[in-house]
């Protein structure tokens, strides 16, 4: 089994849905994760560890999925998708080693993400 074939399995276990794939155009890979695998860390670290830049986007309406979908393809920045999406928070390493940030414009997001990784 090679690399990609690796990740593609990985991506097919873990998501709902491919919102937005790895086409030559759009170097990022979008995707709905099914709930039941959002606490499974292992399956999560798994593609974590595959991408430099990996994030966690959690939305609170998923009525905003189309929002967050079109604002992402013309901005990839934390403070663009913050600015333009209520609702959201974005998980992501930070440089230090074990070290993750969680920025968001939603307190009882925020606080529902921090109950589920305790």
């Amino acid at each position: 089994m090679n690399y990609n074939d690796d990740l593609e399995n990985t991506i097919g276990y873990l998501a709902d849905e491919v919102l937005i794939g790895g086409d030559g155009e759009f170097s990022i890979i979008f995707l709905k994760i099914k709930d039941v695998n959002i606490i499974r860390r292992g399956l999560l670290g798994k593609l974590w560890n595959q991408y430099d830049d990996p994030s966690l986007v959690f939305l609170e309406n998923i009525a905003d999925k189309n929002l967050l979908l079109n604002t992402i393809k013309l901005s990839r920045y934390y403070h663009t998708l913050l600015n333009t999406v209520k609702g959201l928070a974005i998980l992501s390493p930070g440089f230090e080693q074990d070290v993750l940030w969680l920025r968001s414009n939603n307190q009882v997001l925020v606080e529902r993400i921090n109950n589920l990784y305790k």
